[in-house]
């Protein structure tokens, strides 16, 4: 070990009694050097696990012949190894022999006769996840792989034999899929199939099958262009079986590595399929019908040993309980004893993990809650059989009650419901009005694709970024205009937009109107342009914009207060009886946006790199994974320097991110990203944080007011439904205001979706036909119609500047307000 990197030498304390977990924190050099000292031989072992695994036998007296776990009695082998033997298998195998250059082809006789036979045998390599399993007779998983988000075929012949298991896969087949994309990859390998993955994808057409074959000339360049452009061939994680000849499902702990040739051939769609997975909630239970419900079975009860939720080793404050446990409907119960009919608690299994711990033990995450929760089982069979229940019970869906068949009817678009289109700098979320709950049919990111070779052609949304599109086609984000202040939006693309939404949505524009929501700082001038492209090239029957802060605050029913809506960027605006009071308005060009390069940078000095406009997703849905406000900034990095904060982590396997890594670990980001919100000085910005903008907004407003808007703040945007970021906002601006006004934050579940259910809540108001403007209207008067909606919403009470003075004594706000010198007159925020 060089002297620059490690120490020379080091030492470990009673080496003997160091367990698995304890030897693979350690690095993999002083992990080498352990090996090398106890004299075991890592020739095979390609993961940290696997290093450890033979250096633990060693020290529990197994000769170089057999490594066996003494604790489970399981036997096992290296990647390397498993790898060997099974090449060696496929070697010997007819369809190896036909392929010249392979050992079983040499080795294989020759008869008269016979030799154009192997010469014309092919080999019909699947390309896409369903025609594989439909080779492998597997076709009845297709649907479980696309709903987990395995639609690339490299990476669902990578899976683990654990995943497969928590997909429903049966056992059988399990072993039957391991060794099938194990052949899989070999072949890909062979013909070069992974160093250009696109090119060959396309290749495969509908079928979605290449076949090899042909002359031995043919066969020997495909070996040539593989080896040179595949030198560091992909990682796989074998399957591992036991001494019964069963798989071992704990086995392979470490994750493998997956690596791309470039960005270009990186597919988002994992990646934008769950930061844009638009999940409609089930209607209230006054809405819903009670069907006929039968009770769920139990599926799995008995005695089971607990520690308290989030405890992950006993004490003498938290010891061991035992307790009376019944799995059904997706959730755990515990009792006090069998006879007992009220629960004393539960956690949820639906969609959660459950994991060995050994040592008879069960750990049980929610990743829901994010809590976990220990269990301890009286025997290994006892243990294994309570696995196998839980894991059942994890693929669990909940029961929805069904709509009454009027209801069903009563869902379907109206022939004269309203349009909403929400086009905002991040995401487009479209579709009708509802009177009782709106919700968007389409949730996409808002971004174009044009082709080079022909300007006309152009694709929007998620497929806009597929890297078939993106190798032939010009990638623009319309709506964002954040490098320079100066820069306008891309208006002529809104016909490009709506067209597109239009084909969706599937209806005639020609009688409907349309609700368009407003981007920050829209000016006269590109409003008339979009009113002109939306009558006289897209057709529509009347149109109504409104900005979308404003819609936002509809969503709450509400027409006085402060509104803080931070998407992309942020916007602060105060509202009194539906008018916007002018100078408490604040528009900042950065936000959500900004957290999302924050966070990206911060992920760059851990080694991953993703600075392109495509991997920021990446950055993206770490972010809204892990991402969270921190109650007191200061105390966080204390506990940070102190090591005392638990990381963040995101399972990326399903996501296949450019760079390979399967987990991500993220720890001082998680609220470090986040605070230039409330320090804009952080992200070098010149501006107030967020609770002075919106007190100003508060001030902006007159005296005999302010307690109202204290009282009334509403916020909207996907950025703040981050953590923590609700309960910091109430308590500093709690500081900033006088005691008696008790400040309230409101904040919706569906935040994100603020301004398309308050445009619904617009299109429903009995005076919205005469606030739209209809087509004979803009052809009789042009864009001076638009001014009447600019009209409606200032406040003409708060233009002039004799309006009071925003820096008023506090003495004479507190007189005016009923406070005393104590604050005893101090309401409650609730």
């Amino acid at each position: 070990v060089g002297d620059q990197v490690r120490p020379a030498a080091f030492s470990c304390d009673d080496l003997e009694s160091w367990d698995r977990s304890d030897l693979a924190e350690l690095p993999m050099s002083h992990i080498r050097a352990i090996a090398a000292h106890v004299a075991v031989d890592l020739k095979g072992c390609q993961t940290r696990f696997e290093c450890v695994d033979r250096i633990v036998a060693r020290l529990q007296g197994a000769d170089d012949s057999l490594f066996v776990d003494e604790a489970s009695g399981e036997g096992f082998k290296g990647v390397g190894q498993l790898e060997s033997e099974r090449l060696a298998d496929l070697a010997k195998s007819p369809q190896a022999a036909a392929v010249p250059g392979t050992p079983a082809a040499a080795a294989a006789p020759v008869s008269p006769g016979t030799e154009n036979v192997a010469l014309r045998s092919k080999v019909s390599l699947p390309m896409r996840v369903p025609v594989f399993l439909e080779m492998h007779g597997m076709t009845k998983y297709k649907d479980a792989f696309a709903e987990n988000g395995y639609d690339d075929l490299r990476i669902a012949t990578q899976l683990l034999a654990k995943d497969l298991l928590q997909m429903g896969i049966e056992k059988d087949d399990i072993d039957k899929f391991l060794k099938a994309g194990l052949e899989w990859q070999a072949n890909a390998r062979r013909y070069g199939v992974l160093s250009n993955w696109t090119r060959d994808l396309h290749r495969g057409g509908e079928r979605g099958i290449l076949e090899f074959g042909g002359s031995p000339e043919r066969r020997a360049s495909v070996r040539r262009s593989s080896s040179i452009n595949n030198a560091s061939p992909t990682k796989q994680e074998f399957v591992v079986r036991n001494n019964e000849g069963k798989i071992d499902y704990k086995a392979g702990d470490d994750i493998v590595q997956f690596g791309w040739n470039n960005v270009q051939d990186w597919d988002p769609h994992p990646v934008l399929k769950a930061l844009y997975e638009n999940n409609r909630p089930g209607r209230d239970e006054a809405e819903e019908v009670e069907e006929e419900a039968t009770k769920p079975e139990i599926s799995m009860q008995g005695w089971l040993e607990k520690l308290p939720k989030g405890v992950q080793k006993p004490s003498i404050l938290h010891r061991w309980s035992r307790r009376y446990f019944k799995a059904l409907d997706g959730d755990l119960f515990y009792y006090e004893d069998h006879k007992s009919s009220k629960a004393m608690g539960f956690i949820r299994l639906r969609g959660g993990q459950v994991r060995f711990r050994g040592g008879n033990l069960l750990e049980i995450f929610d990743p829901k809650k994010n809590v976990s929760l220990l269990l301890k089982a009286s025997s290994t069979r006892e243990l294994e059989d309570w696995k196998h229940a839980l894991d059942e019970e994890v693929l669990v869906v909940k029961r929805k009650k069904k709509l009454k068949k009027k209801e069903k009817l009563d869902a379907a678009p109206d022939a004269k419901q309203a349009l909403i289109f929400d086009i905002g700098s991040c995401s487009i979320r479209a579709g009708f009005t509802d009177t009782r709950e709106a919700w968007p049919q389409i949730v996409a990111p808002t971004v174009i694709a044009t082709y080079k070779d022909n300007p006309t052609r152009k694709v929007v949304g998620i497929p806009a970024l597929s890297p078939e599109v993106r190798a032939l086609a010009d990638i623009t984000y319309p709506i964002r205009n954040d490098v320079r202040i100066q820069d306008a939006y891309n208006i002529d693309e809104y016909e490009t937009i709506s067209d597109w939404l239009i084909s969706q949505l599937g209806v005639d524009v020609s009688e409907r109107t349309v609700i368009l929501t407003e981007p920050q700082a829209l000016t006269e001038k590109d409003r008339g342009r979009i009113a002109e492209i939306m009558f006289e090239k897209i057709g529509v029957a009347g149109l109504y914009m409104k900005p979308q802060p404003l819609l936002s605050m509809y969503s709450y029913g509400a027409t006085t207060g402060v509104i803080v809506d931070i998407g992309d960027r942020l916007d602060i605006i105060p509202v009194d009886q539906g008018y916007v009071i002018e100078k408490g308005i604040t528009k900042l060009r950065w936000g959500g946006k900004e957290i999302t390069e924050q966070m990206t940078r911060m992920l760059s000095e851990d080694g991953h790199r993703f600075f392109s406009q495509v991997e920021s997703y990446v950055g993206r849905l770490i972010k809204e994974r892990v991402a969270y406000v921190a109650p007191n900034y200061v105390d966080a990095v204390a506990h940070e320097e102190k090591g005392n904060i638990e990381p963040g982590v995101v399972d990326a396997r399903r996501f296949a991110v450019p760079d390979g890594t399967k987990m991500f670990s993220v720890k001082g980001a998680m609220f470090r990203c986040t605070e230039g919100l409330f320090q804009p000085n952080m992200w070098g910005k010149d501006s107030l944080g967020l609770p002075e903008l919106v007190n100003k907004a508060i001030q902006a407003a007159g005296i005999d007011m302010r307690k109202t808007l204290c009282r009334n703040i509403y916020l909207s945007g996907g950025t703040t439904k981050l953590r923590g970021l609700e309960s910091r906002l109430r308590a500093e601006i709690q500081y900033l205001v006088p005691a008696s006004c008790g400040v309230t934050v409101h904040a919706d579940k569906h935040r994100e979706h603020a301004a398309f259910r308050g445009a619904s809540i617009v299109a429903g108001l009995p005076g919205f036909s005469q606030m739209s403007v209809w087509a004979d209207d803009w052809q009789e008067s042009g864009d001076v119609i638009l001014k009447k909606w600019a009209d409606e919403m200032v406040a003409q009470g708060y233009d002039s500047d004799s309006a009071d003075d925003l820096d008023e004594d506090e003495d004479e706000q507190a007189a005016k307000g009923g406070q005393t010198d104590d604050g005893s007159d101090h309401e409650d925020d609730e």
